[in-house]
């Protein structure tokens, strides 16, 4: 990140939810935040391009089973973890 500071212009950061490789919102979106970093997230929507679907060549392991890759809302918009949308809208408030 301090490389990229030295530039003085703005950081957008558009890969960064993983959950089946340990990178979730618990420890991104606050990192984000406190190092003043924007973050574009892609697969919102649980739908047609099976986003919370791990990619094939992520190992899948047991204690991984139902746990989602990337969306965040079920199709009919409820949360997929409730908590994740509370972290959100406490990180989203100046």
């Amino acid at each position: 990140m301090s490389r990229l500071s030295a530039f003085q212009r703005p950081v957008l950061c558009t890969e960064w939810l993983a959950r089946h490789v340990g990178s979730d919102m618990a420890d991104t979106l606050p990192l984000f935040k406190e190092k003043d970093v924007a973050c574009y997230h892609w697969g919102l929507v649980q739908g047609k391009t099976q986003t919370w679907l791990p990619w094939p060549d992520i190992a899948h392991h047991p204690e991984n089973t139902g746990l989602w890759f990337h969306d965040v809302l079920m199709a009919d918009g409820r949360p997929y973890h409730e908590e994740e949308m509370a972290l959100v809208q406490t990180l989203s408030k100046r």
